[in-house]
């Protein structure tokens, strides 16, 4: 748990630090930062429709062990 709030801040400051030195105006950022946004959107729902596939699979699992 404690890499993955280190890796979130690295990122966070990664990324800021790349927006404040890419020398792009706000007007051109933020088309590109919306879209990025609306692809981790599809990404996370991705990774949560596999996380409850893979845990229905581990109970089904179980259950047949049982």
């Amino acid at each position: 748990m404690e890499d993955l709030i280190l890796k979130e801040r690295e990122t966070k400051e990664k990324l800021v630090e790349l927006l404040n030195t890419c020398g792009l105006p706000a007007f051109v950022l933020k088309p590109i930062i919306k879209d990025v946004y609306e692809q981790l959107n599809i990404l996370e729902q991705q990774q949560y429709e596999l996380a409850q596939k893979n845990l229905k699979g581990k109970e089904e699992e179980q259950n047949g062990q049982d």
